[in-house]
């Protein structure tokens, strides 16, 4: 049974776990079984791409599919579900971006913890960062560390000039069975390339639905 984002974040939190919000820490406790989902709603308030960003989308788009979204847009419906895979040790996510006026983009990434505490979120075609996480008043905070490129087992450090930038991204509690998501990418040189920032919540899918939607 692969671990819950939960139990991952609270090995790489250590002592810091204890710090965050109490909804945070039951929300992430939650381990959906193989076969089984999580499901989360909300709408983006903000989805912008800058026209550099916009370039990078495109030019990654082969390798990547939807992970850079090179559009501006507001009040987008976004749909979340959160597995796992038999016999694969990773967390999945996958998300659906119902942009107005254009096809819907899905994008789905994976994310790995090791023994030594690490997070790592692959994203497609080997291509990956490691996360750097942390507590701040009670919210969940991440941050990208190197981007790589893994090969033969080996992660392959790509310089950051030639990356969409770093990236924060901030779990912000609203209550219970609500909270906010805030994601930004600063690049070294053409400043901030992508924002996505909105409020979401947890939903129940019955399971024939849910088989439906795979």
């Amino acid at each position: 049974m692969p671990p819950s984002e939960g139990e991952l974040f609270r090995r790489t939190l250590g002592e810091r776990w204890a710090l965050l919000h109490p909804d945070i820490q039951k929300r992430f406790e939650k381990n959906p079984e193989v076969g089984h989902r999580l499901h989360y709603t909300g709408t983006l308030d903000a989805l912008t791409a800058s026209p550099i960003g916009k370039v990078i989308a495109w030019l990654s788009r082969p390798l990547i599919g939807g992970a850079l979204i090179p559009v501006v847009d507001h009040d987008v419906p976004v749909d979340i579900e959160v597995f796992s895979k038999l016999g694969h040790p990773a967390i999945f996510k996958k998300r659906i971006y119902r942009l107005n006026g254009r096809p819907p983009v899905t994008f789905t990434s994976f994310m790995l913890g090791n023994a030594r505490g690490e997070v790592f979120e692959h994203v497609g075609a080997g291509l990956g960062m490691t996360l750097r996480l942390d507590v701040r008043e009670g919210h969940l905070h991440f941050q990208s560390g190197r981007y790589f490129l893994a090969v033969l087992g080996l992660r392959l450090p790509i310089p950051g000039l030639l990356t969409p930038g770093k990236t924060d991204l901030l779990h912000q509690n609203v209550g219970p069975d609500r909270f906010r998501i805030r994601i930004e990418i600063n690049h070294p040189i053409f400043g901030t390339t992508f924002v996505q920032a909105g409020e979401f919540r947890e939903v129940v899918v019955p399971e024939h639905a849910e088989g439906d939607r795979r």
